[in-house]
């Protein structure tokens, strides 16, 4: 894992950061969740996307609600297989498919690794700490932009840090945090709406 990590692009923030993960090092894991931007996440050169949902899977285990169930469920999903591009082409003109290479999902490769037996005490805190500060990020973010199709993942996303809160102990100050944010974005109907959805399906 660490000759993959060294192979790794510089500019890759996500493929970087699972790599850091999978390689046992979630220290440098909540350093990189922490100092990224609120917008971005469907570059690859952002951490966020596959970060948030790998610290959420590793936090909350099987302590999934409805909503944490949908958030997390393309962990679960297998990558395309690579080298299997034109099968059916290939089938349809009687010729034999080319070999495909099946991959692990997040996951599975989270599973192999074992590294959620390293989540403590102390560690969980730092990382659903990220979690909430990168949350925070991306709601100021997507608000401040107006991008009314980010609204209902956004939402998700904060609602889902009370689930983490109930988890760390912590659920009362998430609280607060949410109530925080229902206060500041008030201006946002639309927002406000998928913020009370998002909760109702949290359980909060």
């Amino acid at each position: 894992m660490r000759e993959a990590l060294d192979a790794c692009p510089p500019g890759d923030g996500r493929q970087r950061g699972l790599l850091v993960v999978l390689n046992g090092d979630l220290s440098t894991a909540v350093t990189m969740l922490s100092a990224a931007s609120g917008l971005g996440w469907s570059s690859y050169h952002h951490p966020a996307h596959v970060l948030v949902a790998v610290f959420l899977a590793l936090l909350l285990g099987d302590r999934r609600t409805r909503l944490s169930r949908q958030i997390l469920a393309d962990l679960e999903r297998e990558p395309v297989e690579v080298f299997d591009d034109d099968s059916e082409e290939a089938s349809a003109a009687g010729v034999a498919p080319a070999p495909a290479l099946a991959t692990p999902s997040v996951a599975q490769l989270l599973a192999v690794s074992r590294c959620g037996t390293q989540v403590d005490g102390p560690l969980a805190v730092a990382m659903a700490d990220a979690v909430q500060t990168i949350v925070t990020r991306r709601v100021d973010g997507v608000l401040r932009e107006k991008r009314r199709r980010h609204y209902a993942g956004a939402a998700a996303l904060a609602a889902v840090c009370l689930e983490v809160g109930a988890v760390t102990a912590r659920r009362d100050e998430v609280s607060r945090w949410v109530t925080g944010l229902r206060r500041q974005y008030a201006r946002f109907p639309a927002f406000q709406a998928e913020l009370k959805a998002a909760l109702a399906a949290s359980g909060g």
